[in-house]
C-alpha cells in the first residue's frame, strides 16, 4: 500500500489514533494492503454494461477518489440508469451520514425494484412414498 499508514492518515483523522498501537496495526494492515491491491491491479476488460441501475456513493472531499473517477462508473450500465450521489465529508463520509445513506438506499431498492416474477408452477411430487426414506 502507497504509504502505509500515512496514505490511511491522509484520507482522515478519524480513528486514526488506532494505527498507533502496534497490536491493531498488525490486525488492520494486511486487510487494508490487501484491498489496496485489488483496487490498484483489477482491471477488467471492457466489461459488458449491465442492465440494471448502479448509484455510486462518494464524498465531495476525498482526495483519494476524484468525482470524475466515480462518475466513469456510468459505463458499466446502460445509458440513463447511472445515479451518482456525494455527501460532504472526507472518505469516511459513511460514519456522520450513516442513516441517510442507508435510507436512500431503502428507497431505491423499493422504487427499483422489478415487478414480482410469476410464481412457478407448482412441482408434482409421486404417489406414495420416496425410496430414499423407505431405504434407511
Amino acid at each position: 500500500m502507497p504509504g502505509g499508514t500515512a496514505t490511511i492518515r491522509g484520507l482522515v483523522d478519524h480513528q486514526s489514533e488506532v494505527y498507533d498501537i502496534p497490536e491493531l496495526r498488525d490486525l488492520l494492515l494486511p486487510a487494508l494492503r490487501a484491498d489496496y491491491r485489488l483496487i490498484e491491479a483489477y482491471r477488467p476488460d471492457r466489461p459488458l454494461p449491465l442492465r440494471t441501475p448502479i448509484t455510486a456513493y462518494t464524498s465531495r472531499d476525498d482526495s483519494s477518489r476524484p468525482l470524475q473517477d466515480v462518475r466513469a462508473r456510468a459505463d458499466l450500465t446502460e445509458p440513463g440508469r447511472f445515479d451518482l450521489r456525494t455527501f460532504p465529508g472526507d472518505h469516511f463520509y459513511l460514519v456522520p451520514h450513516e442513516a441517510e445513506l442507508l435510507a436512500d438506499i431503502g428507497e431505491r431498492l423499493v422504487r427499483d425494484r422489478p415487478a414480482r416474477p410469476p410464481e412457478p408452477p407448482p412441482r408434482s411430487r409421486p404417489e406414495g412414498r420416496c425410496q430414499w426414506w423407505e431405504a434407511g
